[in-house]
């Protein structure tokens, strides 16, 4: 009530100053003061003769409500009546006012994905929205709330008001997550580089491999290469490798497998000993070997160019150098091929790429692999009947057998 309290202070100083004025004139003043009931709205006094009207006053506004007219009463019984009531006496009028009934609109959803269903929201004209929580949809990220299908501008749940019925748009960003395609070229690792697509895509599908003595078929889903990846239909959803199905060939010597060939059986014929039969199936565990090495061996002190990686179908195993798992190597042949005997291999390695003839200038300066190759040494007591060679970028492999190759097969 303190503007009351002010009017009346006001009010008292005004009839002080008429009191005092106009000691002359014969007619009374009175003072009309205007009650909004609202503190920020201010009204001025009217000084008013007695016996006369009230000059109405410009109608108030206030917010959230009409004005319903000046009354005599804070209770609003009796209106003043402007153009009938007369001032006799201080007056106090009294604004009434109507609170206006605040309209509601609806606020929808659309989640963008028939999965979500978000509940509308009633709201009064004038009040924010309330953002919904906790909305998650595999493979996206939420973004923000939008005021158009085609999310050009944010609704603001800090600061944008509801003044009429809308709908809000969830904005999803999808989660872009990259996938890797391994192929695996069965018993070598791959020359093929691994690619990398987005989970959901299908895969182009590469260059087909090369294997000496193998022609390249499909590439399958699993080792045993059982089912056919598809390349026009299948998608990616996760890491994969991919296993390539090779149809063997009838066995084909390289042309420095075949000069090697030819070296090593003068450097034989050189020194008194027979010239040995090519076996199909000595030479295909040969360039299963050489391959092996060149791609899957890693030199250590326990290990020598004997050993056999776990990256194939056979028996791995490390060969040291007390020759404690020598059967191993012995028994490669039948375990990769018809071969009936047991096989002995020599091997070499060398920085630059081997050729033929790189290849018997190393074996006759060796003394361990020429003894081998002659039948020297330990070696004078088996009789080689069968030779297979391979030759692979940095390695050669030469495999020596006692059985004769007639009818063995790969």
């Amino acid at each position: 009530m303190k503007i009351f309290k002010n009017f009346v202070v006001f009010a008292v100083a005004i009839l002080c100053l008429i009191s005092s004025s106009c000691e002359t004139d014969e007619s009374n003043r009175y003072v009309v003061t205007f009650l909004t009931g609202d503190e920020s709205i201010l009204f001025d006094l009217q000084i008013v003769y007695e016996g006369e009207k009230v000059s109405m006053p410009e109608e108030p506004a206030r917010t959230g409500y009409t004005f319903d007219g000046w009354y005599k009463e804070s209770i609003a019984v009796n209106p003043w009546d402007f153009d009938n009531d007369l001032v006799y006496e201080n007056v106090m009028l009294h604004a009434n006012w109507q609170m206006i009934e605040a309209e509601t609109f609806t606020v929808s959803f659309t989640s963008g994905d028939p999965t979500i269903e978000i509940e509308s929201q009633t709201v009064l004209e004038g009040d924010k929205v309330i953002m919904p929580e906790n909305l998650t949809l595999t493979g996206f990220i939420f973004d923000k709330w939008y005021k158009e299908p085609a999310y050009l501008n944010v609704w603001n749940f800090e600061n944008d008001v509801v003044t009429t019925d809308i709908t809000l748009y969830a904005r999803w960003i999808e989660v872009i997550k990259e996938v890797t395609v391994t192929f695996y070229e069965t018993g070598f690792s791959s020359t093929l580089v691994p690619k990398t697509v987005i989970e959901g895509e299908k895969i182009t599908k590469p260059v087909s491999p090369t294997r000496n003595g193998f022609t390249f078929e499909a590439w399958y889903k699993e080792k045993e290469t059982i089912n056919l990846w598809d390349f026009e239909n299948d998608i990616v959803t996760d890491d994969i490798t991919l296993y390539a199905k090779w149809v063997k060939n009838d066995y084909v010597m390289s042309n420095d497998e075949m000069k090697l060939y030819e070296l090593i059986m003068k450097y034989r014929e050189d020194n008194g000993l027979h010239r040995l039969q090519i076996s199909k199936s000595l030479g295909y565990v040969a360039q299963v070997h050489v391959r092996d090495l060149q791609y899957n061996y890693v030199k250590t002190p326990e290990c020598n160019f004997h050993s056999w990686s776990n990256q194939g179908d056979w028996t791995p195993f490390c060969y040291s150098a007390d020759d404690a798992m020598e059967e191993f190597m012995w028994n490669k042949p039948g375990e990769l091929t018809s071969y009936p005997g047991y096989g002995y291999e020599i091997a070499l390695y060398s920085a630059p790429l081997l050729t033929a003839d790189i290849c018997i200038n190393a074996f006759r300066s060796s003394e361990i692999l020429s003894l081998v190759i002659l039948n020297k040494y330990i070696w004078q007591f088996k009789t080689w009947n069968a030779i297979g060679i391979g030759i692979y970028k940095n390695y050669v492999v030469v495999w020596f057998g006692e059985e004769p190759p007639e009818d063995d097969d790969v």
